[in-house]
């Protein structure tokens, strides 16, 4: 039972070590401005991305009710004529 033990030190050891090495390599060529640089380029994509197709959703919505009303129309206008012509 001693080997399960040793291992998750060493595993624990190891993965604490990796995590410092990361932070150290990637940290330091960080600086605030640089991160909200990144952070605006990447939400302007998602932003323009997310508006235009809300605003295609509310133009296909506009010419569906529009189509839809030209429609009842024609079958309004069908029905007369067949009351009409029998």
């Amino acid at each position: 039972m001693g080997k399960p033990d040793n291992r998750r030190s060493i595993c624990a050891w190891g993965a604490g070590l990796a995590l410092i090495v990361v932070s150290l390599g990637v940290c330091p060529g960080c600086n605030e401005d640089e991160a909200m640089q990144v952070f605006r380029d990447s939400a302007a994509d998602s932003l323009k991305t997310g508006i235009s197709t809300i605003f295609d959703g509310l133009l296909d919505g506009t010419f569906a009710v529009v189509q839809m009303g030209d429609d009842a129309a024609t079958r309004d206008e069908q029905e007369e004529a067949a009351e009409g012509g029998g």
